[in-house]
């Protein structure tokens, strides 16, 4: 694993931790060092497999956890 892949890797484990924790796209992108909410949703749907959003919509349902409402 280059020192790239390595860094994509945790960041991605960060944004993991951030979108549980209830954090949007766009704030969880630049909280993890992304300079744009896209190329955060790009990269993290290459490693997961799966867009934020729909991670979060999962991870909320997998929980039982009420829809929240992103204003």
């Amino acid at each position: 694993m280059t020192f790239y892949e390595w860094r994509t890797q945790l960041r991605i484990y960060h944004a993991l931790v951030l979108l549980a924790g209830g954090h949007d796209a766009t704030r969880t992108a630049l909280a993890c060092g992304w300079a744009n909410p896209s190329s955060f949703i790009a990269a993290f749907t290459d490693v997961v497999g799966t867009t934020p959003g729909r991670y979060r919509a999962e991870d909320r349902h997998r929980i039982g956890a009420p829809e929240q409402r992103e204003d």
